[in-house]
């Protein structure tokens, strides 16, 4: 998440939400990810926000968020962003991340 984007945001919202890491480079992007026993739910969450800038309310919210929108990330930006966690958690924790195809 930029930090300009937190930072933005009210402490309530940054209160709930779980932040990993920032970026100041714009590489990373705002990323949403579904357990597989939610994958109806992925969807329809999915759908919603790649629809947003299709009405005034949700153009209001990627304005408020400082987005111009969203939309599915590639695989090979999948793939190095992936990279780029398991070497960060290989200094900081022993976990491993793998991508499901």
């Amino acid at each position: 998440m930029a930090s300009e984007t937190y930072q933005g945001l009210s402490s309530l919202t940054r209160n709930m939400l779980r932040k990993i890491d920032h970026s100041e480079t714009g590489f990373a992007f705002h990323l949403f990810c579904a357990a597989p026993h939610c994958a109806e739910v992925g969807k329809a969450i999915t759908e919603v926000l790649l629809n947003m800038g299709q009405d005034s309310q949700g153009r209001q919210v990627l304005a408020d968020l400082g987005l111009e929108g969203w939309s599915r990330p590639k695989q090979d930006e999948i793939n190095m962003l992936v990279m780029l966690f398991n070497r960060y958690m290989a200094v900081n924790e022993p976990k491993n991340l793998s991508v499901a195809s």
